[in-house]
């Protein structure tokens, strides 16, 4: 994602997570159950870049949010 979501090289960059909005919990997820992330790519606006996010178990939308994440490089 990082070489797509702006240029930078993954070996020379690391992202952190910055900020959760409009975090929604759908339904109760338990242990043993297999959660699947994905995210869809909304903007990015310097070194931040924000993504859709929502997870899903057995194909029903457990959870969903947008997050910023900002992309520094290594020192």
């Amino acid at each position: 994602m990082l070489s797509a979501g702006g240029g930078h090289n993954k070996s020379e960059h690391n992202a952190y997570l910055s900020r959760v909005d409009n975090l929604k919990f759908i339904c109760k997820v338990i242990p043993g159950d297999t959660v699947i992330v994905e995210g869809k790519f909304v903007e990015k606006i310097a070194d931040f870049i924000k993504v859709k996010v929502k997870a899903s178990v057995q194909g029903r939308k457990v959870a969903e949010a947008t997050i910023t994440y900002i992309v520094l490089k290594k020192i």
